[in-house]
């Protein structure tokens, strides 16, 4: 993942760094001439070790915080996005991040195990990334995509001007037509059953780790 950056940071890009663990490729971003980099982790002791290591290696346009995903990253458009986690937290992350990137964004991901490596693919494809290179070695998977939403996914705020990133999911709700009072109507004879509760699903730890 960190020469995947190489590849992508010219000078002057805005970097987001999601399960950054110690910091490492966001500080990497920045001496490789990043303008800034946000790096965030659920874990707490990631990000005191990540604060102490932007200090170290004086990169002081790197943020740390801690985040669950993309919780508390900033409102903001991002040139770049690495996420070097494991593949589940991958895909739960592909719906989302798109709001936080340029049109023409890359997202870097790997710490994917080359097993998994077709369902990121397959997540990031149905998601607005068109995956345009990738690696497989010792049995990881890297890759990088670039971010084009469809236009079905993007709202513009009637206000400003400004483009928001929807998921497809909250978009369709919004767009459903309300039911008609026929169709509320529930047959005294026959009483909906209620429905049974879904499972809590726990929550996903992300510690980051080292790149691939």
């Amino acid at each position: 993942c960190a020469a995947m950056l190489e590849k992508y940071i010219h000078g002057g890009e805005s970097v987001l760094d999601v399960g950054c663990g110690s910091g490492i490729l966001a500080i990497t971003a920045a001496k490789l001439g990043a303008a800034d980099a946000f790096a965030c982790d659920i874990d707490p002791q990631s990000i005191k070790v990540a604060k102490e290591n932007t200090v170290l290696n004086s990169t002081p346009c790197v943020e740390c915080a801690v985040s669950d995903l993309l919780s508390a990253v900033p409102e903001k458009k991002y040139d770049v996005v690495c996420a070097n986690i494991v593949a589940d937290v991958i895909i739960r992350l592909a719906p989302d991040v798109g709001a936080f990137m340029k049109d023409g964004a890359v997202l870097i991901v790997s710490g994917i195990i080359s097993e998994r490596a077709d369902e990121v693919r397959a997540a990031l494809s149905a998601n607005g990334f068109e995956v345009d290179s990738d690696e497989s070695e010792n049995g990881w998977y890297c890759a990088c995509g670039a971010f084009h939403p469809t236009e079905e996914d993007t709202v513009y705020c009637s206000e400003c001007g400004c483009d928001r990133i929807l998921l497809q999911n909250a978009l369709n709700t919004l767009l459903q037509p309300a039911a008609t009072a026929d169709e509320m109507e529930m047959p005294l004879s026959a009483p909906a059953a209620p429905a049974a509760s879904a499972a809590v699903e726990e929550p996903t730890r992300i510690v980051g780790t080292a790149p691939a």
